[in-house]
């Protein structure tokens, strides 16, 4: 979905903490191409985001887990 290069510059950038002009050094890039790398990685996942609704399915799957649970619990209340 990223290439290598978009992967690892988030990685850092996110992940790491790397500051735009730390990431830029490592890459052996200007700021701006730097900025740039992260901007487009993002884009990309964001639009990606939209086509597949993967964040939505997993909020929806969250919610569900929530209430199953809270339904467990309180069955396991009333049977102790």
């Amino acid at each position: 979905m990223l290439t290598d290069h978009q992967r690892e510059a988030c990685r850092l950038h996110f992940d790491e903490d790397w500051s735009i002009t730390e990431l830029a050094e490592h890459l052996e890039c200007s700021r701006s191409g730097a900025h740039d790398l992260v901007r487009r990685a993002i884009a990309q996942l964001d639009h990606l985001e939209e086509r597949l609704g993967l964040a939505a399915e997993l909020d929806r799957r969250d919610t569900i887990e929530a209430q199953l649970r809270a339904r467990t619990d309180a069955v396991e209340r009333r049977s102790a």
